[in-house]
């Protein structure tokens, strides 16, 4: 068996595929292809299975999965060990978001101080970055209220207001303030299932008993803000993600609501958090939240 093989055989069951992991590689399918083979047939075990287009894991491609996972994360700590001997010179830090406003102002601080680090960042919906984490595909993740304590170290990086996004010509844009009551009576305009942003808002509305008319989910925030502009309904966003479009009114929960708010955290495994990478990141994401915080006062 061949570091390789398994190699190949995590890739293939973080991506999904053969194609997304052989690009994540910078091989070629085939090779991929018979890396698996070659592990399946000398043990004689199936890890995957494919329904149409997908490939599942089979319950042994699962156990060897979360082995896998164990494996690739010491991989990673000791390539960055020979690599820096305790500094940071030179390897890799794969950052996850699901927004990209704070992660590019990051990554930029980062390599300003670090040229020589090769970084990379991938946006998706929360619980997918989460999930990336956990398999070591990721080391860090700029995510909105993430599970706290367990396997996890969270760095708060940023706390905003939520306000009420709606057409221009929407009776609410007329009003001053408006409550999430209010809001809940119209169709909200919300991210897909796996945005923590979405969880975050269904939590503030269960909390005062209230759950929205009816949902539309759309994947993006560029899309949500056509929708609106278009009339299909409002949502919650934070201040910072509140543009400047004359289709649109940004208008300040009421009173009684106006304590919403939701906390972006800096996240990293708790077994990793101490690597040099990562522990240079999370002092410059440290700075950055201090600078944010004084700007709010």
């Amino acid at each position: 068996m061949k570091f390789q093989q398994l190699r190949a055989f995590h890739a293939i069951a973080s991506e999904g595929g053969v194609g997304r992991a052989a690009r994540r590689l910078a091989v070629t399918q085939p090779t991929l292809s018979q890396h698996i083979k070659a592990l399946e047939d000398r043990f004689g075990v199936a890890l995957f299975e494919r329904e149409g287009r997908l490939l599942r894991l089979t319950p042994i491609g699962e156990r060897l999965y979360k082995m896998t996972s164990q494996l690739m994360t010491s991989w990673d700590e000791i390539e960055n060990l020979l690599n820096q001997n305790n500094s940071v010179n030179s390897g890799r830090l794969r950052i996850g978001s699901d927004a990209p406003m704070h992660a590019v102002e990051l990554l930029q601080r980062y390599k300003e101080r670090y040229p020589n680090i090769d970084v990379s960042i991938r946006i998706q919906p929360g619980g997918a970055v989460l999930e990336q984490l956990e398999a070591a595909n990721m080391d860090v993740a700029i995510l909105v209220t993430p599970p706290a304590g367990g396997d996890f170290y969270l760095q708060p990086l940023n706390t905003e207001p939520l306000m009420a996004v709606v057409p221009a010509q929407h009776p609410i844009a007329a009003e001053g303030a408006v409550s999430l009551a209010r809001l809940a009576a119209e169709t909200m305009i919300l991210r897909e299932k796996r945005s923590m942003t979405r969880a975050a808002i269904e939590a503030e509305l269960q909390a005062r008993g209230l759950a929205p008319r009816a949902i539309l989910e759309i994947s993006s925030r560029e899309a949500i803000r056509e929708a609106i502009a278009r009339g299909l309904g409002v949502t919650l966003m934070v201040t910072s993600d509140c543009v400047p479009d004359p289709r649109l009114a940004n208008v300040p929960l009421d009173i009684d609501d106006r304590t919403t708010h939701l906390t972006e955290y800096v996240v990293t495994r708790q077994d990793r958090r101490r690597t040099p990478i990562i522990r240079e990141f999370l002092d410059i994401a440290l700075a950055y939240a201090g600078e944010l915080a004084r700007r709010r006062l």
